[in-house]
């Protein structure tokens, strides 16, 4: 299939952007400008229409067929189930692990495979604390997700002072940047493929479940600019295109969450402002405040509430209960200005016979969803490019 990004022109520029100049100044990739302008062309709703996605997992699970949350199960059966492929292939590069080098490769092949065929790719990045796990050791301390989670939320990360991690003099500094030197190998065989990149890291920096969250706004707020300035200006990475976010959207902080932009490092350092919203009606909270930021938007995950009666754990085997046609009425009808939304992956519930069924793969009427003309798959993604 001809991937429409390699030559369509472009003829509205990003919403945050009021002249080329700003925009060269990130120096980012003909892909990556032609993929910030589709965005801002649908999030300006000068074309019509929401880009569909679907997560496949974390790289550890994504190329193993027999994973529920990985990419056969979550992705593959979809194209399989409805003959459409989503638009967008969504991966997170760690949480359940740290990832060694060869499942990154692995991953990153099914993603460039994707890019190829005009597909769009996001990827999250879900550190393990660098206090637990150093990445010295990629055989025997792997580590697991509970590294990445507080114990607020029955996890191992204790809150940590994140400055420490750009203080050069601190120990753990050289931990961070080994990090970050892993993950730009994996982001910079995507770069000379030229797939451009929804890069999410650290996602839900408001609320209290992760290490680099709550209370250290300020800074998160200069690790992500550390982050963007050692990977665009070190590891010259110029296919990245920077989404920030946060758990929900709301002006307003309570007692276990702050508001979604206490943490924002600035609008010279993020393209796409993409929440993630959870709600049994696919309800997304403070839309209003949402759309009238001067970025393009989309939800960066989307789904029904794992607590609510909708998606309580089920049988692997048992019929699919969530309507998947929702999310095309309530994107049409309230959130046109949102630009791609991504369904999570199924997961395990703790026990190895139930699971949350988030996918798409796991939704009633996944057919009648993907033959809504608003839903952008692969498929209709080339005609609704032929457009421009």
């Amino acid at each position: 299939m001809h991937n429409p990004f390699e030559d369509s022109p472009v003829n509205v520029l990003p919403l945050s952007l009021t002249n080329e100049a700003a925009y060269i100044h990130h120096n980012k990739s003909d892909q990556a400008h032609k993929l910030l302008r589709l965005l801002a062309d649908l999030s300006n709703q000068k074309r019509q229409g929401v880009l569909s996605g679907q997560n496949a997992g974390h790289s550890i699970q994504f190329t193993d067929p027999q994973c529920i949350m990985g990419y056969h199960h979550n992705f593959q059966r979809i194209i399989n189930l409805t003959g459409q492929t989503p638009a967008i292939l969504s991966v997170d590069y760690e949480h359940d692990q740290y990832t060694p080098p060869e499942y990154l490769s692995s991953t990153n092949r099914k993603l460039i495979e994707h890019a190829n065929l005009g597909g769009m790719i996001t990827i999250n990045w879900s550190p393990l604390s660098p206090w637990l796990n150093d990445g010295l050791d990629l055989v025997n301390a792997r580590g697991s997700w509970l590294d990445a989670r507080t114990p607020a939320v029955g996890g191992n990360a204790n809150f940590i002072a994140l400055r420490d991690l750009l203080d050069p003099l601190s120990p753990i500094h050289e931990v961070w940047i080994r990090k970050l030197d892993h993950i730009a190998n994996a982001l910079d065989e995507l770069n000379r493929s030229k797939v451009a990149v929804l890069w999410r890291p650290m996602q839900e920096m408001n609320g209290h479940w992760f290490w680099w969250g709550a209370s250290h706004s300020d800074e998160y707020a200069a690790l992500w600019r550390h982050m963007h300035q050692y990977f665009t200006q070190v590891k010259k990475l110029n296919n990245l295109l920077w989404v920030y976010s946060p758990a929900g959207f709301s002006t307003q902080s309570t007692d276990t969450i702050l508001g979604s932009m206490c943490h924002y490092p600035g609008d010279d350092l993020v393209d796409i402002i993409a929440p993630t919203s959870y709600s049994d009606d696919l309800l997304v909270k403070d839309y209003e405040n949402l759309s009238s930021v001067n970025k393009p938007i989309a939800l960066a995950e989307y789904g029904p509430a794992a607590s609510g009666p909708t998606l309580i754990p089920h049988l692997i085997t048992a019929a699919p209960t969530f309507n998947a046609q929702m999310y095309a009425e309530r994107l049409k009808q309230n959130y046109p200005r949102i630009a791609y939304w991504v369904s999570w992956n199924s997961f395990y519930s703790g026990e190895e016979t139930k699971i949350y069924k988030y996918s798409l793969a796991d939704c009633q009427n996944t057919t009648e969803l993907f033959a809504d003309e608003y839903v952008v798959s692969l498929t209709n993604l080339a005609r609704f490019n032929d457009q421009i």
